[in-house]
């Protein structure tokens, strides 16, 4: 899902300012032994103002950047780590129960043995396909039945679809959808010659090629693959709006009835997409599209490609989404890949750290309960929502003695900070996850949680009004946000923690 958050850096300081006890004084707020004075700050301010950090704070292979975000993420992870690990040792877990679940996922990701002596059944069941053992009438059949059944497990097609608050009617949720399908994510990759993205694009290749061979593709069939998914990504980058271009909300708000989007990009079958996630023809009244352009070449592609080049794209996006499932083989060619050629690491994460990360991605609200519970309770959120409100106040005095704004202006100002939706520490409502089901294989829970995602967005936003007690973010996330399409701003308990 797409969501545009903020980090409120500025309410944040304020918040921590405000928790200051007593009669103390603060200081400057700047931590000398930070410093690095063996460097002139006229020279080299960077060392000169951070060299000190940086030496009490080394880069480790893990990481290719490390900032005190990080520290305060390794400081979570870890905080985290003890409470699953906490759960996990529990015997006779109640089936069902959000602890149950942890413990489950959590396990199954961790069960190095069972992951590279077994993964293969999970996998074969998943990607149910003979390679270039397929007939004409095979690949049809994969492309009719297999993919969607792919795409509602959460594998990545040529667009992107989701539904969220309306830009222009943030009461409701509208249908999205926006140009999608590059591996890589960024146009830029596809498109541009100078040295460095020329060696991620080759990089990328050398990827597809030795993943698809992992998985049981004979190294022609691998690199026909390559080439396939080479030609026809690139052509959906050519016709992408760059990261600039997206930056313009009027530019990227189309706004179409149903009837309309069915008419005027009449070569992708509508009700046929949204039918895959069950969503009846009628059933959608107005979509907001963002890239005209991106989407009808998707048309384009779906007429002038061979079945055979639409299944091997939709085959790869399939093995690339859970290489990090499967065998340790799979993830260390995707690490080498996305860790090392894309961000510089040289090394992975610990295997405790990803099955942490699975579980907070996978069951975030259900892990925040029990971090709740143990370490936030409810006056501590009383206490935050009071700080936050009397931040509040104080921005609106701050408005009234403005000299360069109008008093219109001020009236105007006032009621956008009158009308902020604070939410503090935890969701009012949890989300539900008693029809989600999680096992002991680590690939088969990570595609339910996709399809459980998926079928929740739907359940609960499609022709619905926006719920304004959705959270974005779980109560255990390092950071805070603020949303301008629903006014709102978000703290959750990790930072109330912090700063407090």
């Amino acid at each position: 899902m797409k969501t545009r958050n903020f980090l409120m850096m500025v309410l944040l300081t304020a918040m921590g300012t405000a928790c200051t006890t007593g009669n103390k004084e603060l200081g400057s707020g700047i931590n000398l032994a930070n410093l690095d004075s063996t460097y002139q700050a006229g020279t080299d301010f960077y060392m000169f103002a951070t060299g000190g950090w940086q030496k009490a704070n080394p880069l480790t292979a893990e990481y290719s950047r490390y900032g005190s975000f990080d520290v305060l993420g390794e400081n979570n992870i870890k905080q985290l780590q003890g409470l699953i690990d906490s759960v996990a040792a529990l015997k006779d877990l109640q089936p069902g129960s959000v602890e149950q679940k942890i413990a489950a996922l959590y396990n199954s990701a961790m069960d190095s043995v069972n992951l590279n002596e077994h993964y293969w059944g999970a996998l074969e069941e998943f990607l149910l396909c003979d390679g270039y053992q397929n007939t004409p009438e095979i690949t049809k059949n994969w492309l009719e039945e297999v993919w969607p059944r792919m795409q509602r497990q959460g594998v990545r097609g040529m667009f992107s679809v989701w539904i969220g608050a309306d830009e222009k009617d943030s009461k409701n949720n509208i249908v999205n959808i926006n140009q999608g399908g590059l591996t890589l994510g960024n146009k830029d990759y596809y498109v541009e010659e100078d040295p460095a993205t020329v060696a991620i694009r080759e990089g990328y290749k050398k990827y597809i090629v030795d993943l698809t061979k992992h998985t049981g593709f004979a190294e022609k069939d691998a690199n026909r693959i390559m080439e396939d998914v080479m030609r026809i990504e690139t052509r959906i980058a050519k016709a992408s709006k760059s990261m600039t271009e997206l930056r313009d909300p009027e530019a990227n708000y189309n706004k179409f009835t149903y009837e309309e989007l069915k008419a005027q990009f009449p070569g992708i079958d509508w009700d046929a997409h949204f039918g895959i996630f069950g969503i009846k023809a009628g059933e959608i009244k107005n979509v907001v599209l963002g890239q005209p352009v991106a989407i009808h070449e998707v048309e384009k592609i779906l007429k002038e490609e061979t079945p055979e080049a639409l299944q091997n794209l939709y085959l790869w996006h399939a093995i690339d989404m859970t290489a990090s499932y499967v065998d340790d083989e799979a993830r260390n060619i995707s690490f080498g890949f996305y860790g090392t050629v894309m961000s510089g690491k040289t090394e992975d994460r610990p295997r405790w750290k990803r099955a942490v990360a699975s579980v907070e991605g996978g069951l975030g609200e259900a892990l925040g309960q029990l971090y709740v519970a143990r370490f936030f309770p409810p006056a501590a959120k009383e206490r935050m929502e009071k700080l936050v409100h009397n931040l509040q106040i104080a921005l609106g005095e701050r408005i009234d003695v403005q000299d360069w704004m109008s008093d219109e202006t001020k009236k105007v100002a006032h009621e956008k900070l009158d009308a902020f939706y604070v939410k503090v520490g935890y969701p009012n409502k949890w989300k539900d996850y008693s029809d989600l089901e999680i096992g002991d294989s680590y690939l088969r829970n990570m595609l339910a949680i996709n399809e459980w995602e998926i079928k929740d967005m739907i359940k609960t936003k499609l022709n619905k009004p926006v719920d304004k007690d959705e959270w974005f973010m779980t109560p255990q996330t390092v950071n805070a946000y603020y949303n301008p399409t629903t006014n709102e701003i978000c703290f959750p308990a990790h930072w109330c923690c912090y700063w407090s």
